[in-house]
């Protein structure tokens, strides 16, 4: 059978995503070099900003001899955690999807930026679902039920339940991981907001597809759409919870007759299991357990290995896998894992 790839998917647009944030990684600076690229990015229309550190409070604008009245900002961070030889630009938000635009219109001029070693270090897509009158929950209801269905079906992950100034905010993963995802209020009234955040090693190698601006041909686009669409299916394939997620079961159900998502940690291998004598497994529960403990592991690191033929090697404190199916599980829920054997 086929299998989903980068080109099952398309261009931004067309499948609804907006840029919301864009780091840089480059090489420390004078402070003449860091005036000279911020006069360069004040001509583009971005206000420019230095932080000392991305968690500071504060910011210095940076000298603006031609009093520029722009729209857009960027913030250039000093000091990045444990690498003392590196500075980063980032563009926030609306910010963000503004430079995206000028590198596709082909406004930028990446000789004056790439002469720093600059790299692309982080990229956000965002998915914004606006509020159906056929919701059967409200917004709050579902971050809350989401945060308290992840802690079983996602126990390795990091998890935050959150309030800000702006509203909700559920939180997946490490931020220094990969990968990073967040779920929130957004602008529009009961909207949510869905937010993989790409970083490290899992975005450094589109730095030269986003730098040749060869869009046209949307394999930058097509690529980073897959990741998404990816990521998300991964968090929310086992979910019981369907009436705010149906954006992206609409977007997969076309693909259900290939075969994966290349998502190997969400789907339960059951291919083994066509040596057993099911015969002698006398008692249901025996198999339920089984199941159980597939879909356990699933979130867990694990130690590949060969005898015959290839194996995972698993090492989990058993008090954890107990905790984990003990907890009361909806039906449905079950039978959906089982069905994605």
């Amino acid at each position: 059978m086929n299998q989903i790839t980068h080109e099952d998917f398309g261009f931004f647009q067309r499948e609804l995503l907006q840029v919301d944030f864009i780091t840089f990684n480059l090489t420390k600076l004078s402070n003449l070099q860091i005036s000279q690229l911020a006069t360069y990015f004040q001509n583009l229309g971005f206000n420019c900003y230095l932080k000392k550190a991305e968690t500071s409070q504060s910011r210095q604008e940076c000298s603006n001899k031609n009093h520029f009245q722009n729209q857009f900002e960027l913030d250039i961070i000093l000091k990045v955690p444990y690498q003392k030889e590196i500075m980063q630009i980032q563009f926030p938000g609306l910010s963000a999807n503004q430079f995206y635009k000028l590198i596709k219109q082909k406004s930028i001029q990446w000789e004056k930026l790439t002469k720093f070693d600059i790299v692309l270090s982080r990229f956000d897509l965002v998915y914004e679902r606006s509020h159906k009158l056929t919701d059967k929950i409200s917004t709050k209801e579902f971050l809350n039920s989401s945060y308290i269905q992840f802690q079983d079906l996602h126990p390795y992950k990091n998890l935050a339940s959150e309030r800000n100034r702006k509203g909700l905010l559920l939180k997946i993963g490490n931020r220094k991981g990969r990968r990073h995802y967040r779920i929130y209020t957004g602008h529009k009234k009961n909207s949510l907001r869905f937010e993989a955040e790409m970083k490290g090693d899992l975005i450094k190698d589109f730095h030269d597809l986003l730098v040749a601006s060869t869009f046209e041909q949307q394999d930058f686009e097509s690529r980073l759409s897959y990741q998404f669409f990816k990521y998300s299916f991964q968090l929310f394939s086992i979910s019981n919870q369907t009436s705010h997620i149906d954006w992206l079961m609409e977007r997969i159900r076309p693909f259900q007759s290939k075969n994966t998502l290349h998502i190997q940690d969400s789907i339960i291998h059951s291919h083994y299991l066509n040596q057993m004598d099911f015969k002698l497994m006398k008692e249901k529960q025996h198999l339920i357990t089984l199941l159980k403990l597939l879909v356990f592991v699933r979130g867990l690191n694990y130690t590949p290995g060969q005898l015959t033929s290839k194996f995972r090697k698993y090492n989990f404190p058993l008090r954890k896998f107990l905790k984990f199916i003990n907890k009361k599980r909806k039906l449905k829920t079950i039978l959906y894992a089982t069905y994605k054997c």
